[in-house]
């Protein structure tokens, strides 16, 4: 009872400390970010160019993001749970920006404590969940708003002031075209909450085209779906992944093609009205105005193509400019996505400021449209195993640190398949194969952050592959914090944990590969070039030299394993090795392309890593996954093209031109005031890959066997990514 009055008297505290500031007419809201992700990172940049907001508190519960984040806002409080933010009493507003699918939980718990909420969309996952928040909203007095960022893309801002000032007549038919790279068809892995049904897939992605279609075109009131299409991934699993829908809206009639998995992404609006048209682009930023003129029939078709043109021209013309102003401004307050963002979290605090409640009631409309096209979709999701927590002694033969992701999956197969007791540990474990429900898998939620949950795995399991240490974005310290920092961090609970073996699965960008005269074998040691290299190139580097450290150190048995050019089902079929993919039917390569590259099926990795456990010859090691088959990059995107039946093109760049772009690139970033490190020839080079591998010693120690017959390589790695879309 004492607890309940203790929770009483803090809510009605915060309840009339609130009253009190909205008495006084309080200008200054103090505002807390809950989640710490990249959205977030945008939101805390909006409200950093606002002067009568302070974002006060930053909630995650991975209490090292929460506070990377509020380091680099400035912020002093720093929460890893949402309980002790709202106790604090001082919030005034909050932004949610955590996984969906507690959207509902975190805003309920922000309510009631009449904390105003601006949450990103979905309000929640269900119609009914959105009525009982905006009940709840009324009843405390406080605003839900749902962030429907794109509303105030520049484009659409175009529009809407076309239509509010009446220059093209009353709307009398909407179409939008909406095709987007997700889910992208090869490298599908259903690990996010949007691939649990249809419904999140449009709460996931639909809400974008849905709130623009309405802000036309009115209220959304029937909807009907005409069609819809499926898309089958690689490992067999289907999702539906495209809609034709039509509505009757409080103004016109509209239509809207959603097609998610496109190679080729579009995203249009079309506008018809009485006096005239209008087309917006949102991934060009465009909008083209259609209205008659004074010119003569006969010639009417032209003077509107030239007026047409014209506006294309100029605004073109002025997005490059744009676009070149806002290379002055730090990364997160740039392009469309970030006026857009801007937008949404203007109107909620304008309104705010204006005293006006925001009630949540088009966020709750747009979820009821996703629901009720969900409802005539007809497809039954499929069921995917969900983990359950393994017994507390629950024993295992491997630990596969990143076991549910591209190489992973594999290992785990490989592994099972052998007959082994596999403990897998990742941060996602959503959507997983059914081979994980296998009761020789014990499935373990976590990051390598976690010192703890690591440290309660590598108990387990006398043998740990380690695939989870990554890559990140960002400067020096922040790769080699992830890189290395989390190498460290597996290598040292192995050790204290007294593991027989750790297997640290590194990559051949630890070496250099820009000598065409060079032959690579398992003795060649990693690359010393330091800042010469990429940071990634580098952090992998000397990641494997901690490793090494450790075997000789501390007498861990440390075997590094580097994977080539990684291919194969269900991992992209647009590798970065080749070149930079600008779309995905142009391949700007590293060179002239005709060089042999050191590719290697996703499937023999696994089996590399898997004949390396106990191998006491591996010890101390260092070994390179590549295959016998070894494409060009134009063989490559021949072959790929033939599969795909897409028409997928090459690009040499010589090297002159790579150093010269890179150059500009530089100068530019330093005009804005960015450091960064001058484009290093040597890791140019080094890109390029035409250094020549030779195996034989990954073969004797493990008799390790990767597919030699093209034909099989071609099938496994390329022919495989011809999906049913």
């Amino acid at each position: 009872m004492s607890d309940r009055r203790s929770a009483f008297a803090a809510a009605s505290r915060r309840a009339v400390k609130c009253g009190e500031m909205r008495a006084k007419g309080a200008s200054l809201k103090r505002t807390a970010l809950i989640g710490a992700g990249a959205i977030s990172e945008v939101h805390a940049a909006a409200l950093k160019a606002r002067k009568d907001v302070v974002l006060a508190a930053i909630v995650d519960p991975v209490a090292a993001r929460a506070r990377q984040s509020a380091d680099a806002w400035g912020v002093n409080l720093v929460h890893d749970n949402l309980e002790t933010l709202i106790d604090g009493g001082d919030i005034d507003a909050a932004h949610v920006a955590t996984p969906p699918d507690t959207h509902a939980r975190v805003a309920r718990a922000l309510i009631e404590a009449n904390i105003d909420v601006l949450i990103e969309r979905p309000l929640a996952e269900t119609g009914a969940e959105c009525d009982a928040l905006m009940d709840l909203a009324a009843d405390k007095g406080v605003s839900l708003h749902v962030a429907q960022n794109y509303l105030f893309h520049p484009a659409h801002r175009r529009l809407r002031k076309a239509l509010r000032a009446n220059a093209l007549g009353a709307v009398r038919h909407v179409t939008c075209v909406y095709a987007a790279p997700f889910p992208r068809p090869g490298a599908v892995q259903f690990g996010d909450w949007a691939y649990d049904s249809p419904l999140n897939l449009l709460l996931e992605q639909a809400a974008h085209p849905l709130s623009l279609i309405a802000d036309c075109a009115g209220d959304i009131l029937e909807t009907k779906v005409t069609a819809t299409q499926t898309h089958k991934a690689p490992d067999g699993t289907e999702l539906v992944n495209a809609w034709d829908v039509s509505f009757v809206c409080a103004l016109s009639g509209a239509q809207m093609r959603i097609h998610l998995g496109a190679s080729y992404p579009v995203w249009r609006l079309f506008v018809a009205c009485d006096d005239g048209a209008a087309e917006v682009d949102y991934l060009k930023n465009l909008c083209v105005l259609s209205k008659p003129g004074t010119a003569p029939r006969a010639a009417s078709a032209l003077s509107s193509g030239l007026a047409s043109a014209g506006s294309v021209l100029a605004q073109s013309a002025g997005g490059l400019a744009a676009s070149a102003v806002s290379l002055m401004k730090p990364p997160l307050r740039r392009g469309a996505f970030y006026t857009s963002v801007k937008g949404g979290v203007d109107e909620f605090y304008d309104g705010l400021a204006a005293r006006k409640r925001i009630d949540g009631a088009a966020g709750t409309a747009l979820v009821k449209t996703c629901e009720q096209i969900a409802a005539q979709t007809d497809f039954e999701p499929i069921s995917r195993f969900k983990p359950v927590t393994p017994a507390q002694n629950a024993k295992y033969d491997v630990a596969v640190l990143g076991g549910t992701g591209f190489i992973g999956r594999s290992v785990v197969g490989k592994l099972l398949a052998d007959g082994k007791r596999v403990a897998v540990f990742a941060r996602n474990v959503r959507g997983l194969p059914e081979m994980f429900d296998s009761p020789n898998v014990g499935v373990f939620k976590g990051s390598i952050a976690d010192k703890e949950a690591l440290q309660n795995v590598l108990a387990r399991a006398p043998h740990v592959i380690n695939l989870a240490h990554g890559g990140a974005d960002g400067g020096w310290e922040d790769v080699r914090d992830a890189v290395i920092g989390g190498a460290v961090k597996v290598a040292e609970a192995a050790a204290a944990a007294d593991v027989k073996q750790l297997i640290f699965v590194s990559s051949i960008a630890a070496l250099y590969l820009g000598d065409p005269d060079a032959v690579v074998t398992a003795d060649t040691p990693a690359d010393n070039s330091g800042e010469m290299r990429s940071h990634e190139a580098r952090a992998k580097a000397e990641a494997e030299r901690e490793m090494m450290r450790f075997h000789r150190d501390k007498g861990l048995a440390v075997t590094i394993m580097r994977p080539g050019v990684v291919v194969g089902g269900g991992g992209t079929p647009f590798p970065g090795a080749l070149g930079v993919f600008n779309t995905e039917t142009h391949c700007l390569g590293w060179n002239h392309g005709r060089n042999a590259l050191p590719f290697v099926l996703v499937d023999d990795v696994a089996d590399g890593l898997v004949a390396a456990l106990g191998a006491q010859a591996s010890y101390g090691k260092a070994y390179n996954l590549v295959g016998d088959v070894r494409l060009s990059a134009r063989e490559y995107i021949a072959e790929l093209g033939k599969a795909l039946g897409r028409p997928l093109r090459y690009h040499s760049r010589p090297f002159w031109l790579q150093r010269a772009g890179e150059g500009a690139a530089w100068l530019v970033k330093r005009a804005a005031r960015r450091t960064v490190p001058f484009p290093s020839p040597l890791d140019l080079k080094s890109r390029g890959l035409t250094a020549q591998f030779d195996t034989r010693k990954e073969k004797q120690d493990l008799g390790w066997a990767p597919v030699a017959d093209r034909k099989i390589f071609v099938a496994r790695a390329i022919t495989v990514q011809k999906t049913d879309v």
